[in-house]
């Protein structure tokens, strides 16, 4: 590849161009910044500040059970088939 070759095509113009040096500093500290900041998260440890009081019932979710009473009286055996009569 040439120096003024830019994915397989000749591009003098390409060479005139400059990213400024400020640019690539900061691009530089952010990606740095972010690369620490993923690596404190994953190395840190987590724990909750939130304190309550009380008993735990259920750690399983199928083991709460919750009563789910209807509006209507009445039912429909299918989607479709209510859609169908109405």
């Amino acid at each position: 590849m040439n120096r003024g070759e830019l994915w397989g095509v000749e591009r003098p113009t390409a060479l005139l161009v400059r990213t400024p040096r400020a640019l690539k500093l900061v691009a530089r500290l952010v990606g740095l910044g972010l690369l620490g900041l993923a690596l404190a998260l994953g190395l840190l440890p987590w724990q909750q500040s939130v304190r309550g009081a009380g008993r735990v019932v259920a750690f399983a979710a199928v083991e709460r059970r919750q009563n789910v009473d209807a509006p209507v009286e009445g039912g429909s055996r299918c989607g479709t088939c209510a859609r169908a009569a109405g």
